[in-house]
């Protein structure tokens, strides 16, 4: 069976279980399978919200999920900071995923009065409804992804670029190698959000930079991707202060050239004064920033 037959058998397994699941409302689908085929591929994800004021009897238990796959596992997150709804990510035996949201009538109230959130933005099908409570969900889709910031959370982004850069000489001097990593990805995370606020920044139309870097390379400017990749290093030494120096030059130039566009004052200061601490650290064990 081919990748395609599989999830389409996958999906009317779901609705046929939420069909005769008293504890289930509403089942949306979201994500590239409820978009137009051109975005999606053979390996995208099933992304399902079941939608229920009772999905306590779901979260508890999840032997309802065999009965529509044989998961080979299943991370279950539950409500925290980050997200509002008990999810189940699950990876069936036949090679297919499918994504759980568990919400209750509230989300979709809520979108019905603030507007639909970036999840449904980018475009959504309800499967079933058995109590019309989609009847006025929102239909205007817009392109979602990042939204350009206020000048507070711009420059607070930008100290908190700095500050993880701080650590990373020091780390690189104990050689500690895995903590350089881990730094280095945090400082990769706030670069990335420089990269999206760049895009909106200089482009004249809307444009989608949807979520963690996904599809870069066809939202971000093209003469990025040479820059991008010179900023991923090696679990070595030297190739990590070359990738280290080229993350926070990329970061430099971008962020300086979104606070000129948004009119901002951008932390000079907080960057050179690391920068010459970094400078310090590097001074002793390899060639400075230029």
């Amino acid at each position: 069976m081919s990748e395609t037959n599989q999830y389409r058998g996958l999906l009317q397994k779901v609705t046929d279980w939420a069909t005769n699941n008293e504890f289930v409302d509403v089942v949306v689908l979201t994500g590239s399978r409820a978009r137009s085929c051109a975005e999606q591929d053979e390996y995208s994800d099933l992304d399902i919200e079941l939608i229920s004021e009772d999905m306590a009897n779901l979260a508890g238990n999840d032997a309802w999920i065999e009965s529509m796959c044989s998961p080979i596992t299943i991370l279950r997150l539950e409500p925290s900071e980050d997200q509002q709804w008990p999810t189940r990510l699950v990876i069936c035996d036949n090679g297919c995923k499918i994504d759980f949201t568990l919400a209750s009538h509230q989300r979709l109230l809520d979108m019905k009065s603030s507007g639909i959130d970036s999840t449904y933005s980018r475009g959504y099908r309800i499967l079933i409804d058995k109590t019309g409570v989609t009847a006025d969900l929102p239909r205007n889709l817009s392109a979602g992804g990042e939204k350009l910031p206020d000048e507070f959370k711009f420059k607070d982004c930008v100290s908190e670029f700095w500050f993880e850069a701080f650590h990373v000489p020091r780390c690189l001097a104990r050689g500690d190698l895995w903590l350089v990593k881990q730094r280095d990805w945090t400082m990769k995370e706030l670069l990335l959000q420089m990269i999206e606020w760049h895009t909106l920044a200089t482009s004249r139309c809307q444009v989608d930079t949807w979520h963690l870097g996904r599809s870069i390379s066809k939202w971000a400017d093209p003469k990025l991707s040479q820059e991008i990749s010179s900023t991923f290093g090696r679990y070595e030494m030297h190739d990590s202060i070359r990738a280290f120096k080229a993350t926070a030059d990329l970061y430099a130039k971008l962020s300086q050239e979104v606070a000129v566009l948004l009119n901002f004052r951008y932390p000079i200061e907080v960057q050179t004064k690391i920068e010459r601490l970094c400078n310090d650290v590097l001074n002793k064990i390899a060639k400075p920033f230029a």
